[in-house]
């Protein structure tokens, strides 16, 4: 019980705080008077409140892109990644980028998110994935996957200049002007300028 002071009284409302914290679930608060005399009003219309400190509960499954290496995204590629989360109230961004968020299946709290990687403006290096879930008391968790997926969107400085082609078979040398080959192997010779980054494996002709 709470005995009310004249401030109370001229206030019109007054503030009690629980002596003890109040156990997570559903409680109904109401309020009734009683004199000095013990006359006793009738209860207040019940409120019901719900205590909730439980935080959302996020699990990162995986993040890839659609690459032909899954773990490296160029301009305009895209990279997803697979989460289950409590509640549905996310913010995902990816490389320091908000993302799409899916419900993928309700039933397991499944969420897909993706990014397409920009032209231009996307922060080079691993694409960090954050999750942000908020329940409708408040509570917010915050997950982080590192990224195993690189974002590289800058090409090659190093140049290539080819200076001869062979037909691998015959060994004749096909010059600027052409030479008709019945093969369709061939040999290639030429130079790089500049420095190649360890991650280029191949070169197109």
């Amino acid at each position: 019980s709470y005995v009310l002071t004249p401030t109370d009284i001229a206030n019109g409302y007054v503030t009690i705080t629980p002596s003890t914290a109040m156990a997570d679930g559903v409680h109904q608060v109401a309020a009734q008077l009683v004199d000095q005399a013990g006359n006793a009003s009738a209860l207040s219309t019940a409120f019901n409140l719900t205590i909730d400190t439980v935080k959302p509960v996020i699990t990162i499954t995986d993040e890839h892109s659609n690459n032909t290496t899954s773990t490296l995204a160029k301009a305009g590629d895209i990279i997803t990644t697979n989460f289950t989360s409590t509640d549905p109230d996310l913010k995902v961004t990816i490389g320091g980028q908000p993302a799409t968020v899916t419900l993928v299946n309700a039933a397991t709290n499944t969420y897909q998110a993706t990014f397409t990687v920009p032209a231009s403006g996307a922060t080079q290096g691993p694409a960090n994935v954050v999750i942000e879930a908020r329940d409708v008391a408040g509570n917010v968790t915050i997950s982080t996957l590192p990224g195993t997926v690189t974002i590289d969107t800058l090409a090659p400085s190093a140049t290539a200049t080819v200076s001869h082609i062979y037909d691998a078979i015959s060994a004749v040398e096909i010059n600027s002007g052409g030479v008709n080959t019945a093969h369709n192997v061939l040999t290639l010779t030429g130079s790089i300028t500049g420095t190649l980054a360890s991650e280029i494996g191949r070169a197109h002709v």
